[in-house]
């Protein structure tokens, strides 16, 4: 996901995921439409210039996750950050709904 258009499935995600992520991400606190809207301008102008690319997990019936990797500090440096939807719908994906076409 790295454009405007994903705002809406990105903003679902995140609003069925506050609970979960609220333990281990601060910025949960003031998560509303508008920082989703920033995130996803941010994300759009970083993987123009090669600094991020960010994507969504799938499954067939809905995305279930976004996934993203970035440069590290050193000149061959990378990281990979993921999040998924609260564990019912993760479950759904290790059951099989990968949305990978047969």
């Amino acid at each position: 996901m790295a454009g405007q258009s994903d705002f809406a499935p990105a903003l679902k995600l995140v609003d069925e995921s506050l609970e979960h992520l609220r333990p281990w991400e601060t910025w949960v606190a003031q998560h509303d439409a508008e920082s989703t809207c920033r995130l996803l301008a941010a994300s759009e102008a970083k993987w123009a210039t090669g600094e991020l690319y960010k994507y969504a997990v799938a499954g067939y019936s809905a995305p279930r996750g976004m996934c993203q990797s970035y440069r590290g500090p050193g000149p061959r440096a990378a990281a990979l950050g993921t999040g998924c939807t609260p564990p019912a719908s993760v479950s759904r994906c290790r059951s099989g709904d990968t949305g990978r076409t047969r």
